[in-house]
């Protein structure tokens, strides 16, 4: 987030020789909070196993786990830098590079017959995440070096943008870390509230994994093909928001939510149609069809949601982005406690349904009063 918002601010003045100091101390930035994270992750790695995990996989794996924390603080501040200086295809080409290094290594676990064990799994997993971390990474810091090159005869002055940076990141590193708690929390509080509704605790994590694991993964995933177009919308309105042009803020505000409203309508309608063949072929014995009817819906505010956060975000608005969630999420919790133990899975899609509305409808009328539409 402080790469893209400082980087799009120093191209919008033309003082593109800063470009590299901002990555510079946005990577300081982002090793030093990494390794504190690692470090506190090495600390509670006992309590994480005991108590959130239940001594469900070895405590080894987490330590191998925290090898990735610095590596991904790094990667995301170059995409930060390519999301800045609008080369998405970059991005693009490092997500799929991700996602096929994973995709190889579970598949090398599985052709060795490695998954024999919940550890195994995990560890295979985890080793999937790390080393296409690593790839992924690699690949970044090559195109930007091949980038670095039309900035460095401009780069002569030593510029410090440490203050800019902890102004931007602090206020949401701060949110994040509440939500994240939060939302672990929220994750772990469902299959408890569903063995207090009477169900078994392997019924209750099945039904979570059925919504939250299967039907939740299939209904966001079409929202991968305007993910690209919605993380542009940081680095253009940025530009914008600097020159206070309102005209050109609103214009694109509502290109942006019209296009994203008409795209989330179409897979509503793909979905509810295709329900059964989806159900039939792709998830064969899950029975998924009526929760993908019944969930469908929801995908309306999830994407428009989504797009109007990155709407917020480029206008300087983050904070507010996370406070809601936190809320949000607060609310969530508290249903959760009350409502799935006496109306069990009906009492789970209500709260699904409350939080993305509750959501959406605040980052709306934040993101109206900012504009004054």
């Amino acid at each position: 987030m402080a790469s893209t918002r400082l980087i799009s601010e120093e191209s919008s003045y033309g003082f593109l020789g800063n470009i590299p100091h901002i990555i510079r101390d946005c990577f300081r930035y982002s090793l030093f909070f990494s390794l504190l994270s690692v470090l506190i992750l090495l600390f509670f790695t006992s309590y994480i196993s005991d108590v959130i995990l239940g001594n469900t996989i070895s405590i080894y794996l987490l330590y191998i786990l925290a090898i990735a924390l610095p590596i991904c603080s790094l990667s995301s501040c170059l995409n930060g830098y390519f999301m800045a200086v609008k080369k998405i295809g970059i991005i693009v080409v490092s997500q799929v590079l991700e996602v096929l290094v994973q995709i190889i290594v579970v598949f090398i676990f599985y052709a060795l017959n490695i998954f024999t064990t919940t550890n195994s799994i995990c560890l295979g997993l985890i080793l999937g995440l790390i080393i296409s971390d690593i790839c992924s990474f690699l690949y970044l810091i090559y195109e930007y070096f091949i980038d670095y090159k039309k900035y460095k005869n401009s780069t002569h002055n030593k510029c410090n943008f440490r203050k800019q940076i902890c102004k931007i990141s602090l206020p949401v590193a701060f949110t994040t870390y509440i939500k994240s708690g939060l939302s672990t929390l929220k994750n772990s509080l469902i299959p408890i509230a569903f063995v207090s509704y009477g169900l078994s605790y392997d019924q209750s994590l099945s039904y979570y994994g059925l919504i939250s694991g299967t039907v939740m993964t299939l209904l966001l995933f079409p929202f991968t093909f305007i993910q690209s177009y919605s993380s542009l919308l940081i680095p253009e309105l940025s530009t914008y928001n600097i020159k206070s042009d309102s005209k050109k803020i609103i214009r694109i505000t509502k290109k942006s939510l019209s296009l994203t409203f008409v795209f989330s309508i179409l897979i509503v309608i793909v979905l509810v149609l295709f329900s059964h063949w989806i159900d039939e072929y792709l998830y064969k014995s899950l029975s998924i069809e009526f929760y993908i009817k019944l969930l469908a819906p929801i995908i309306i505010y999830i994407y428009m949601d989504n797009v109007i956060d990155s709407l917020l975000k480029s206008l300087d608005l983050q904070v507010y982005v996370m406070i809601i969630n936190i809320v949000d999420l607060i609310i969530s919790i508290l249903f959760i406690k009350f409502l799935i133990p006496s109306f069990g899975i009906n009492g789970y899609i209500f709260i699904l349904y409350f939080s993305e509305i509750f959501n959406f409808f605040v980052s709306l009328f934040i993101l109206r009063r900012k504009i004054g539409r």
